[in-house]
């Protein structure tokens, strides 16, 4: 069982399973759980009018951006999402590349904090995104 989100127990399958219905954008396994439109609202940056250089977290992440419950980690020309993350700042790293359409989960343990196991965990996602790319 994983620990994401402190307290918070779930499956990986079961969380990949998640992950894969934000991926299709709000349907799993051809059923409609969420609208298109809240998909989109989840995983678009709902901050663009502020300034967020000085958030602590932005300073941990480097990602000056928030969805609802999510980080659009890497946005295209127009500010539309491409890749979004949920990360936890124990080193919980789950993702969805809608680029290569996939989606991953990596677990960091980490004990001294988000200083050090969201940085840790973010590196090997964009490896593990990088691979797939390939």
């Amino acid at each position: 069982m994983a620990n994401a989100a402190f307290g918070v127990r779930v499956t990986i399958d079961d969380y990949g399973k998640f992950l894969q219905m934000i991926l299709n954008r709000g349907t799993a396994n051809g059923t409609r759980v969420l609208s298109v439109e809240a998909v989109d609202a989840l995983i678009s940056n709902q901050v663009s009018a502020y300034d967020t250089t000085n958030d602590f977290s932005v300073g941990i992440t480097k990602i000056p951006r928030y969805g609802l419950g999510s980080w659009p980690d890497v946005v295209n020309e127009f500010g539309g999402t491409v890749v979004v993350s949920g990360n936890g700042g124990m080193g919980f790293y789950p993702w969805v590349d809608y680029a290569t359409n996939t989606w991953g989960i990596i677990g960091v343990q980490d004990a001294r904090g988000a200083q050090v196991a969201v940085p840790a965990s973010q590196k090997v996602e964009v490896e593990a995104r990088n691979a797939l790319s390939r």
